[in-house]
């Protein structure tokens, strides 16, 4: 099934290859990524569009919000 993450992560490199690398690390196919403005100064917003099941969602959002540079995270059903 497909899901919407959506990151609200600093704007800087850094906190962005973070957040995708633990993407990379949890071997999700990502099937659409946009960065655009987040809602406060500094920060981005990151959508991800990934193809998995709940249990491998769940377990790379509960990593992605220990990522550092990461300060928020939803998830939606496709």
């Amino acid at each position: 099934m497909a899901y919407a993450l959506s990151l609200s992560v600093d704007q800087d490199l850094l906190a962005l290859g973070r957040a995708v690398g633990e993407l990379r690390r949890r071997n999700l196919k990502v099937s659409a990524i946009t960065l655009g403005p987040g809602a406060d100064a500094g920060q981005a917003r990151l959508t991800v569009i990934v193809d998995a099941d709940e249990g491998t969602v769940e377990m790379a959002m509960r990593k992605l919000l220990k990522v550092s540079g990461v300060r928020g995270a939803t998830r939606e059903p496709q």
